[in-house]
């Protein structure tokens, strides 16, 4: 079973910088806004969380919150 990361971000540019390196070697699950990235957190086990802070309207709130939940405790956060 392979590692489980959730970006958060709608920079383009960081978008195809991610998937180039990340998405051929674990499963990456692509938001585009924080209400659909807490959706997804609450709903499946991530091992971390790629959040663009500068980016994306309660992106910081939302990583405070995902972490919270039972099956992200362990779970890495990347924000910038």
């Amino acid at each position: 079973m392979g590692l489980n990361f959730l970006l958060l971000t709608s920079d383009a540019t960081l978008l195809k910088i991610i998937q180039s390196v990340l998405a051929v070697t674990v499963g990456l699950h692509l938001r585009t806004d924080a209400a659909s990235a807490h959706g997804t957190s609450a709903r499946r086990r991530l091992d971390g969380f790629v959040i663009d802070c500068d980016d994306v309207s309660w992106s910081s709130r939302c990583a405070r919150q995902d972490t919270q939940q039972p099956p992200n405790k362990q779970s890495v956060i990347v924000a910038s």
